[in-house]
């Protein structure tokens, strides 16, 4: 064992004192003896029993889910042991200032569990700690992160152009409402294959747009799903039907009549013969005008809408 503690001299029937710490946890037996300024020693006292405890190991990282919605009650459990195989409890603390919740005694060992509902929004951490019935209590556990969230309100179907032609980019709009008022961001998904397109964030409600060109005629669906600040996705919206045809590169125009001399200010009128239309359904496009002087001046002289075509 350890050595005597020995204190100092003291008059006779005064009470003397003296400290220890036990390094192990166990039944220990202390007795005591006098000594008196000759040396002249007692005999040992009759021994008292003293029990040392050592605290509960750690508890494990309490498990349970990682997310819910705020006002639903969710369960979490843990475990430790006890170096004494005295019974345990256990306290949760739910990272939210609200009380700890503590269990009543188990087994060492045993897993225990505790729930609680979190009523607003936001990223918790929960931790557990063990005591011991002799109020021994461990260091408390790793934090267990826990997310509550509510997901934004599924836009409605995405506004903006039905039908359009190959190559040429189109603006397409949504908005959504985030229920705990969180920023949201738009992810459009343009039904063709292509990479999804997600925009910045936004005020919860306003809307967001993003730009899309077709590589290849058809019909395509538009959708687009909204993300709050905190991750949570709405689902899916309903989809835009948009209708892509052929682009104006197809054209050919040919035989354009340019009058060689004309006066200034005068009226001219451009003949021209225009083939390989392909587009077909309601589509049609607009096709532009312009002048190219020898001295490389290009001047607009105006436009014309192309009718549908079929066939």
């Amino acid at each position: 064992g350890s050595p005597n503690t020995e204190t100092g001299f003291v008059s006779s029937g005064t009470v003397g004192t003296a400290s220890h710490t036990w390094t192990t946890s166990g039944s220990k037996q202390v007795t005591v003896r006098a000594i008196d300024i000759e040396s002249a020693a007692s005999e040992w006292s009759t021994a008292l029993s003293v029990t040392i405890s050592a605290p509960p190991v750690t508890p494990f990282t309490p498990s349970g889910p990682a997310s819910g919605l705020p006002g639903t009650s969710l369960t979490y459990s843990t475990s430790a042991t006890d170096p004494d195989g005295n019974t345990l409890r256990y306290t949760f603390d739910w990272g939210d200032g609200t009380p700890q919740t503590t269990t009543g005694f188990v087994f060492s060992g045993v897993t225990t569990s505790a729930s609680h509902a979190w009523t607003t929004s936001g990223t918790y951490q929960v931790k557990a700690m063990a005591t011991d019935s002799t109020g021994l209590s461990s260091g408390w556990s790793a934090n267990f992160t826990v997310t509550i969230n509510r997901n934004p309100n599924t836009p409605s179907a995405p506004t903006g152009p039905a039908a359009g032609m190959a190559m040429i980019s189109y603006t397409y709009s949504a908005s959504a409402t985030d229920l705990d008022g969180q920023q949201v961001r738009y992810t459009f998904d343009w039904g063709d294959g292509s990479a999804l397109t997600t925009t910045s964030y936004v005020a919860s409600g306003q809307s967001g747009s993003a730009l899309h060109a077709w590589s290849s005629t058809g019909t395509y669906a538009v959708r687009v799903r909204a993300e709050d600040s905190m991750g949570g996705q709405s689902a899916w919206s309903t989809a835009l039907s948009v209708s892509i045809a052929s682009s104006p590169s197809d054209l050919v125009i040919s035989d354009l009549v340019v009058p060689q001399q004309m006066a200034q200010g005068a009226t001219v009128t451009l003949l021209e013969a225009i083939s390989n239309i392909s587009t077909s359904g309601s589509s049609s496009c607009t096709v532009s005008y312009s002048l190219t002087s020898s001295g490389g001046i290009v001047t607009p002289i105006g436009s014309r809408t192309l009718p549908a075509l079929t066939g």
